[in-house]
């Protein structure tokens, strides 16, 4: 073998070596997203958002451990495809807590809509739940009737999102309070 060969072998095995190892720290990074600290979906430099609340049940108990799917800017080419995902867990008081890029963009049927985090609630076997949270000018965060609609009736002055603002950095209280008894299908 001459020497190039031999550079060329090297250079391939430590690129097969550390293609395998990229693989191992996203899996890591995939199951670290798995627990209760806050999770951070930050890509580019701009205008952040903290988004963090409780899930509470019909019984105004925390839920603790459910599964929160968070996504969110799809393309108008493929709606299904979002450009920021991630999951996290409630911790023993029911909270969460997640911090991403401002979203930009969403398209429904080739058309562009409000921007907003889309949002799936499971407790991992009998009961999902799903909603939205929508960014106005400037950051200000908004609800649509159906979550409202969801939401128990004795939490009715918990459930707007308040929005604080501070820079490039804003903070959304979203909370949830959810009519636990009733199963809801996740679409």
């Amino acid at each position: 073998m001459t020497y190039s060969r031999r550079v060329f072998c090297r250079n391939t095995i430590f690129l097969g070596l550390g293609s395998s190892l990229l693989s191992l720290k996203s899996f890591a990074n995939d199951a670290k997203s798995l627990n209760t600290e806050r999770l951070v979906l930050s890509r580019k430099l701009g205008l952040k958002v903290i988004v963090e609340g409780r899930i509470l049940g019909s019984d105004l108990n925390p839920c603790q451990n459910f599964e929160i799917d968070i996504f969110h800017d799809n393309s108008e080419l493929n709606p299904k495809a979002f450009a920021y995902k991630g999951k996290l867990r409630t911790d023993a008081n029911g909270r969460y807590s997640f911090e991403t890029d401002m979203p930009q963009k969403h398209y429904e049927g080739g058309v562009q809509k409000l921007p907003r985090i889309e949002f799936r609630i499971s407790n991992g076997s009998d009961f999902g739940h799903s909603t939205k949270l929508y960014f106005g000018q400037e950051g200000k965060a908004y609800i649509d009737h159906e979550h409202a609609n969801y939401q128990l009736l004795a939490a009715a002055e918990n459930i707007l999102p308040k929005t604080s603002f501070g820079g490039q950095m804003n903070t959304v209280e979203f909370n949830f309070f959810l009519n636990y008894g009733s199963k809801v299908e996740l679409s």
